[in-house]
């Protein structure tokens, strides 16, 4: 019984931990300024924007800061 409880409590605390891993745009955002004047940080600003609709939004689950939306 005592090894099932500790599988069970290890499988949670590794769920846990992946439930509150940054999203790639969230790890972009914790960038220092100058990284954002750089060419890296550029590039990543143009890919993220190139995603937002028309109504301001932006897709789940898509990692926006690697490539530009495809239609631009």
């Amino acid at each position: 019984m005592q090894r099932i409880s500790i599988a069970i409590l290890a499988v949670l605390a590794v769920n846990a931990s992946l439930l509150f891993a940054a999203t790639p745009a969230e790890k972009v955002a914790r960038q220092p300024g100058e990284w954002f004047r750089g060419a890296e940080g550029q590039r990543a600003m143009r890919c993220i924007l190139s995603w937002q609709t028309d109504h301001g939004d932006w897709p789940k689950n898509i990692d926006t800061t690697k490539k530009p939306f495809p239609a631009n």
